[in-house]
């Protein structure tokens, strides 16, 4: 697992997540963090959440199941807390 550090200005948001959306291999994901919200960016599909919105962070958990992602490997609401673990 390789993780990196980047930082993004709030109006280039929307573009990064749309450009990663289209980018990313099927079964990987990106994460980015402010506060405590998080986006979750698949291929094709992305969820944004605060750490509170359990309903959601299940919702991302199931579709990251549903293209062959391993549960354990999975995006969690400790990952808002902990962007790096």
């Amino acid at each position: 697992m390789r993780l990196h550090s980047i930082e993004l200005e709030d109006e280039k948001k929307d573009k990064f997540v749309e450009d990663v959306k289209s980018a990313i291999k099927q079964g990987w994901y990106i994460h980015i963090c402010k506060g405590d919200r998080i986006i979750i960016i698949f291929k094709d599909r992305s969820f944004e959440f605060a750490e509170h919105e359990k309903d959601r962070i299940n919702e991302a958990q199931k579709y990251g199941e549903s293209i062959g992602i391993h549960p354990a490997q999975l995006p969690s609401e400790n990952l808002i807390r902990n962007p790096f673990g």
